[in-house]
């Protein structure tokens, strides 16, 4: 059977289709025709490989009806279809290969049958799209060489960016291994004019353009340790050289209080061994399941979330209490954005371990959003994290620009090198004493 196919396809559809591999990451911003490359890419693949099982899987039942399906049949010659059946969304071709449209809402129905071809769309936005593909839809391809092909624009800061980032750094270490990136961006539409995407970006807010149209991961919006791995910073046992103890504490009448243990290693690097959450309870006893925590160890400090220090009717704090039931506390940070920036360098970096057994903290870090409120547990870690940066015992890596450094690059990094020096020399010396790291020039 000779059939001719003719398409058109923008410069940037043509360089993802022609530059696949077996695992490919498209992100892509509104109008470069996601759903295309798509349906294309798996039409191309059904057609030249016979019994081939290809699944689209979507985020709904709209999106296959309504786009996905009619975008295919508008491609696909009539006399190459052997049968339709619209109830199950399957299409099988003259040559065997069969196609299904399936849809993210159910991991039950995605389980079982083995995958030769398959399409993750949109799946930034799937409920629980890190466990589909990992549990239910990757372990699918294996044993018959199955190709995947995630398609989709950003949805904020989530598990599609820590995919990225992390076979990003495959492709940068392995520029010949099975994973392929593609980016673009509504100027990569070659059907919309430049004027007309102007007057959209005029009229449009700017985070909705970087990450609607641009497809740009916004830092403000979706997970907030986004790139958190447990396989880079959890270990199941003590690592040598722990020389300073720590604890940050964040109180709660009705939430939760938290504790954070945190250890300064002989290498510069902290270590989070234990943790504690509790509620519905006074701080006496709080006081005393805290203090009951590794009594060997001598915490040198404890920081304490800093509206404790105000005082109740009884004209006294929860500040003044914890200090009367045996825990001394310093004041904690106020500064919430550039503390929660030191704790991503850090984490970045690899400069913070933390034990496997300090459950709420892990989970906190993965699932925290920005918007939502910080887990207590979260916010006690981020204390003491930030009380060992204020005393100089940790410094978080300044990102610097790859080269050429541009002089606002160079201005940026002297920013951030005056607002890091500022916040120790604004620490007030207490127990720990205060120590203040010159920066080499």
């Amino acid at each position: 059977m000779n059939i001719n196919v003719k398409v058109q396809l923008f410069k940037k559809q043509r360089e993802i289709i022609t530059g696949l591999r077996r695992f490919n990451i498209i992100r892509a911003g509104r109008r470069l025709g996601k759903t295309w490359i798509a349906t294309y890419a798996m039409f191309k693949f059904a057609v030249t490989h016979a019994n081939a099982v290809c699944w689209y899987v979507a985020s709904d039942i709209a999106t296959c009806n309504d786009h996905a399906i009619p975008e295919f049949l508008r491609l696909c010659p009539p006399e190459l279809i052997r049968s339709h059946n619209k109830q199950t969304r399957t299409i099988i071709l003259f040559n065997g290969a069969q196609l299904c449209w399936k849809t993210a809402e159910s991991a039950d129905s995605l389980r079982g049958r083995g995958i030769d071809f398959l399409i993750l769309d949109e799946c930034a936005f799937w409920k629980n799209g890190f466990d589909l593909w990992q549990d239910v839809l990757s372990p699918q391809l294996m044993g018959r060489g199955g190709r995947a092909m995630f398609i989709t624009s950003p949805n904020g800061s989530n598990w599609f960016r820590r995919l990225e980032s992390q076979m990003a750094a495959e492709v940068a270490k392995n520029p010949n291994c099975d994973w392929a990136i593609f980016h673009g961006t509504i100027y990569d539409a070659e059907n919309i004019s430049r004027e007309e995407i102007e007057a959209k970006r005029l009229i449009t807010p700017q985070l909705t353009w970087d990450q609607e149209y641009m497809a740009k991961y916004v830092d403000q919006l979706g997970l907030v340790y986004w790139d958190f791995n447990r396989t880079k910073y959890v270990v199941p046992i003590a690592p040598p050289g722990r020389v300073v103890h720590a604890r940050g504490m964040d109180w709660g009448l009705d939430d939760n209080t938290a504790a954070v243990f945190i250890s300064q290693l002989a290498n510069k690097k902290a270590y989070v061994y234990a943790e504690y959450v509790a509620n519905n309870t006074d701080v006496p006893t709080h006081a005393r399941a805290i203090r009951a925590i590794y009594p060997e160890f001598p915490i040198r400090h404890s920081v304490l979330d800093s509206s404790c220090w105000n005082r109740d009717a009884s004209m006294t704090s929860v500040a003044k209490r914890f200090e009367m039931a045996g825990i001394p506390v310093m004041q904690a940070t106020r500064d919430f954005d550039g503390s929660v920036s030191d704790v991503k360098a850090l984490l970045t970096n690899g400069d913070i371990l933390i034990h496997e057994s300090c459950k709420h903290l892990l989970e906190a870090l993965e699932n925290w959003n920005w918007g939502s409120h910080e887990p207590d547990v979260l916010a006690a870690f981020r204390y003491a994290i930030d009380s060992f940066v204020r005393m100089g015992g940790l410094m978080p890596p300044i990102k610097t620009a790859g080269a050429p450094r541009t002089p606002q690059d160079m201005l940026r990094e002297e920013a951030e090198m005056l607002r890091r020096l500022d916040r120790i020399n604004r620490h007030k010396p207490g127990r720990a004493g205060l120590v203040v790291r010159l920066y080499n020039r």
